[in-house]
């Protein structure tokens, strides 16, 4: 059984969600609230490789023991990539709109 947590953030200007499940995908924790903006979180923005690469790194240089792997990918990436294996479509609309056919 692994002791591995998985972590997801839903932020927008409107509001916003935390949600942590376990590697059996049962539910730890969800926390809703306001928005995130204010927080100055990025949690779109990586869209080209680099930007990930850049922004794992100094993650992993500032907080070298909050994780044993950082994994950073664009908000119109990672719903697909965590939901369908073999690529799919995501469209957000919120403030910002976005669509990606992967």
């Amino acid at each position: 059984m692994s002791d591995a947590i998985y972590g997801g953030i839903e932020g927008g200007a409107s509001n916003s969600c935390a949600v942590l499940y376990n590697a059996q995908g049962e539910e730890l924790a969800l926390v809703r609230g306001p928005h995130t903006n204010h927080w100055g979180l990025s949690l779109s923005g990586c869209e080209g490789e680099e930007t990930c690469e850049e922004m794992k790194a100094g993650m992993a240089a500032k907080y070298p023991h909050m994780s044993n792997h950082y994994v950073v990918w664009s908000d119109t990436v990672a719903p697909v990539i965590v939901a369908h294996e073999e690529g799919g479509v995501v469209l957000i609309s919120g403030t910002g709109t976005n669509a990606l056919l992967i």
